[in-house]
């Protein structure tokens, strides 16, 4: 199942609605309201719904509807009281990116006014405070990302959004794409993995120029991110050097996922071959059915340089001969230029 959606939830008044339209022409997304959604299916409006089976019916209903949504590249904008739905909650987090909008009590009661005219689903004698209060616990426990929109403009929060999912998520297929590269070299192992960051290629991920305590920050939300794909990863830094422990659930899924023919297989097992030449690995390349650029390398390091333009492999391979054997080295572009090699197009 994909996971390409997002998926806004918080409390009424804090913007699902209005945010999630425009980010949805910020991507090129779809947008789904599921308060709509709801609507649609029942014949009548939201209070009307309330008023006729109560608001245990009414969530209920609310949790049938958003459970099955099946939709892909969206933005799923939510009811506040979705959170009570633990059927939709589920479905929802395998769908997509949750992302809770978070509002401080005095701003949100501003927004909100009287709650009654707003339809606002509360029990009779509850406060806005007691439903804060009562609802904050289950969209913490929810989301895969936090954003906290005090005092911030509609465009920023958008911005905000995309750059925790998109980044979050390019972060996590490196981590993917470095589990499979240790898997072609040393086989398959039902263990956990633990991969090493300095802080300046985290920098990289984020376009960013955090300390090693705000990187950590930062980080805070991406294990909630990826816990169907790697499970429970745990993210640690000493310094600036940071340590990502992926547990054998991360691993196992890895592996599942790694195909036959997968290009790193492919040229772990030929750059180990006795005899291989520059040559063959080239060959390999050009064999991809995708554009390669090979460009020799000024350098002490490594000789040749060999990367594609297309497609959705971003890394510059890096070979050295030496002599009797090859060795490589993969880099993503930032982190290859940091390190400043010098290189003469042939």
């Amino acid at each position: 199942m994909n996971k390409d959606n997002i998926v806004l939830i918080g409390m009424p008044g804090v913007g699902k609605s209005t945010v999630g339209v425009v980010l949805a022409k910020n991507m090129g997304y779809s947008f789904v309201d599921s308060d709509l959604l709801i609507q649609e299916q029942e014949g009548k409006l939201l209070h009307e719904i309330i008023a006729e089976r109560g608001l245990d019916g009414f969530n209920e209903v609310e949790d049938q509807v958003n459970a099955s949504i099946s939709i892909n590249r969206a933005i799923i904008a939510t009811g506040g009281s979705v959170v009570y739905g633990e059927q939709a909650m589920e479905h929802l987090k395998k769908i997509g990116t949750v992302v809770y909008l978070s509002l401080p009590y005095e701003e949100l009661s501003e927004r909100l006014g009287d709650l009654k005219e707003r339809g606002v689903s509360i029990r009779a004698g509850q406060t806005l405070a007691d439903l804060m209060q009562e609802r904050t616990p289950l969209y913490e426990k929810y989301a895969d990302v936090t954003i906290d929109c005090e005092g911030r403009q509609i465009r920023e929060i958008v911005q905000m959004i995309k750059d925790a999912v998109q980044k979050n998520k390019k972060l996590e297929r490196n981590l993917i794409d470095l589990i499979k590269e240790e898997q072609a070299k040393l086989g398959y192992r039902k263990e956990e993995v633990r991969l090493y960051y300095p802080l300046q290629s985290l920098q990289h991920f984020y376009d960013c120029s955090d300390s090693a305590e705000a990187m950590q920050r930062r980080l805070a939300d991406f294990p909630a991110t990826v816990t169907d794909t790697l499970g429970a990863v745990e993210v640690s830094h000493k310094g600036e050097r940071f340590c990502f422990v992926i547990p054998e659930a991360g691993t196992e899924y890895v592996h599942t996922q790694m195909k036959e023919n997968e290009f790193i297989r492919q040229l772990v097992e030929l750059v180990g071959s006795h005899g291989t030449t520059m040559e063959q690995i080239k060959a390999l390349f050009e064999a991809q059915n995708k554009q390669c650029v090979i460009t020799d390398m000024d350098s002490d390091e490594f000789d040749v340089l060999m990367r594609f333009t297309e497609g959705d492999d971003p890394y510059y391979y890096c070979f050295k001969d030496e002599g009797c054997h090859i060795i490589y080295h993969r880099f993503l572009p930032e982190d290859y230029a940091d390190f400043g090699f010098e290189k003469s197009e042939r």
